[in-house]
């Protein structure tokens, strides 16, 4: 049953890919889905690769194209935050964004299979409920998305069309930072996934305003400045608070920390520990 449902989504998928080449008129649409799609007896094991097919279906593979037909639909949303609690998880304790969005999973869960207040399901009979909601979620979805393809007008497409065009999607962006963070030599000391996401809306804001005739050159010369005038670093104001409390010398010390990064790119443990050799001489 759930092999046969899988299977029809992913037929849907195709049809979607298929008509977005079509009606569009851009292969681009659609990046090739490496990650097959899941097959397994035991039903967690089965509900955590399939979110993870989903996010690839959604946010990599289909670039932006999801994303303009989901009008914020509540599914679309949700693939992403059940993804980053399983994958990455959320930092409930530091940011009250990270909470509210743990929060809608645990709602999610509690909808799926009558779950109250729990991360996550307790039992197979559970996460069996949870993948069927989620397989008929993914199914309609799509099936919706895949009408209003079907049945949109020239002008809607025209909209569609540019909005692909100037849309990059996070992973692709990363791509191109993690080049820009080799070439620095920051490679191994700086997060890139932390940093691309800060940059996203910003660079694709950049990209529907100025409108490059290259995508790549545009997106790595904007890193490079900023990089190039900010220098990111490994650590933040709250690493400095943590050993020497609150001070107007936090700023001194991330000045002193960017300065250093400058001379010798280093990690966050070696970064530290050169702001500690320092900072009772001349910061506290």
């Amino acid at each position: 049953m759930v092999a046969s449902q899988i299977k029809a989504i992913d037929t849907t998928l195709n049809d979607i890919r298929e008509l977005a080449i079509e009606k569009i008129g851009a292969q681009e649409a659609f990046s090739h889905l490496l990650l097959p799609t899941p097959s397994h007896s035991v039903a967690e094991i089965t509900f955590l690769r399939f979110i993870s097919w989903l996010y690839c279906a959604y946010y990599e593979s289909a670039k932006t194209l999801f994303k303009a037909l989901s009008n914020e639909n509540n599914h679309y949303i949700n693939v992403n935050l059940l993804r980053t609690h399983f994958q990455h998880g959320f930092d409930t304790l530091n940011s009250k964004r990270d909470q509210e969005l743990s929060q809608k999973v645990v709602l999610w869960f509690s909808t799926a299979c009558s779950m109250e207040g729990e991360p996550k399901p307790c039992d197979e009979a559970k996460w069996k409920d949870c993948l069927s909601v989620i397989l008929i979620e993914s199914s309609n979805f799509l099936e919706r998305c895949k009408s209003d393809l079907e049945s949109m007008n020239e002008p809607g497409l025209g909209r569609l069309r540019y909005r692909i065009s100037l849309s990059v999607p996070a992973h692709q962006l990363e791509s191109i930072l993690k080049e820009v963070l080799s070439d620095f030599g920051l490679l191994d000391f700086i997060d890139s996934s932390k940093l691309t996401k800060s940059y996203t809306e910003k660079i694709n804001h950049e990209l529907r305003e100025k409108n490059p005739p290259d995508l790549n050159n545009f997106i790595r010369r904007i890193f490079e400045k900023y990089i190039a005038n900010e220098m990111p670093l490994p650590i933040d104001g709250k690493d400095i608070i943590k050993i020497y409390g609150q001070s107007p010398k936090v700023r001194e010390c991330l000045e002193f920390a960017r300065d250093s990064m400058i001379s010798k790119p280093c990690g966050k443990d070696e970064l530290l520990s050169r702001i500690e050799a320092v900072s009772k001489k001349i910061f506290f």
